[in-house]
């Protein structure tokens, strides 16, 4: 069996083709879960989880910045120099990130999103995966499923997109859609949602066998 990462743009339906990803293989199936896990481990809210894993503005990043080392009163010395500093955004990014790969050592799961292809890039028997579709493919199957017009689906395309590029870039130092990060990049224009979840468990098998 193998611990499969997917990377979504929204609206190609890499949410459907995981879960049935995860039935077929009977493998747990790892998304929200990821952000529970993280927050109860940490003692926070999910919310402040998830803040982990969004692009900051620069007010943010300053703050935060201004927060890991706040400056003792009596002597002037960061107090980060003498202690270690509370939690902050990026002690929750390296919380998920040993969460991802003691689940990768642990066995058997699909995981969404949550830059697991980077993190999980040179795990053994990880396979890392793609889901696409092109905008108009995408902006009618986000219409279909939330009801959204299409200029509402183009803008939460087009935004759920540009934060994951940006994220990966900022954190991570990689491109979102670089080839390099996945094992098997499927466009589900062409494929379809069945079509790709076959191409994705075939994949599994082939990697079994090798």
């Amino acid at each position: 069996m193998a611990v499969i990462t997917v990377s979504k743009t929204l609206g190609a339906g890499g949410e459907e083709i995981s879960r049935r990803l995860a039935e077929r293989l009977q493998i747990p199936l790892l998304d929200r879960e990821i952000i529970r896990r993280a927050a109860s481990i940490a003692g926070v809210s999910e919310r402040s989880i998830q803040d982990a894993e969004r692009v900051p503005s620069l007010l943010e990043r300053m703050v935060e910045l201004l927060g890991r080392y706040p400056t003792d009163d009596v002597t002037g010395v960061p107090a980060g120099v003498l202690e270690s500093p509370s939690l902050n955004v990026e002690s929750y990014r390296r919380l998920i990130e040993d969460l991802l790969r003691n689940i990768a050592e642990a066995g058997d799961a699909v995981i969404v999103g949550h830059a697991a292809q980077v993190i999980l890039k040179n795990f053994p028997k990880t396979l890392s995966v793609l889901i696409y579709a092109p905008l108009a493919t995408s902006v009618k199957r986000l219409m279909a499923e939330e009801g959204l017009r299409p200029n509402e689906a183009e803008k939460r395309i087009r935004e759920f997109n540009r934060n994951r590029e940006e994220y990966l870039r900022l954190y991570y130092g990689v491109r979102w859609l670089d080839p390099e990060l996945y094992d098997l990049i499927l466009n589900t224009e062409m494929l379809g949602i069945e079509g790709g979840t076959a191409v994705i468990l075939e994949a599994v098998r082939a990697m079994e066998r090798k």
